[in-house]
């Protein structure tokens, strides 16, 4: 597994995005539902290009969006 450092947001934009001088990007933050997530914006090939990156609870940046917590329900065994 990726430590936080290596796994940061610049370093997930580079692996998605090929950035040079004449391909310039635009970067939007988002809260979407509390969680935050960022925009990124280019074109490529005249067409434009978007990917939305997530941030995960343990800092973790990744286009998957992390799962929402879900209601559960747990029975406790009683001992008499």
């Amino acid at each position: 597994m990726e430590s936080k450092k290596e796994n940061s947001l610049r370093r997930e934009i580079d692996k998605w995005f090929m950035r040079t001088r004449d391909n310039p990007m635009s970067l939007a933050r988002i809260v979407l539902n509390t969680r935050r997530c960022v925009r990124v914006e280019t074109t490529q090939n005249t067409d434009p290009l978007v990917i939305f990156f997530f941030q995960h609870g343990d800092g973790y940046w990744s286009v998957i969006p992390p799962t929402r917590s879900r209601p559960t329900m747990c029975a406790y065994t009683c001992v008499v």
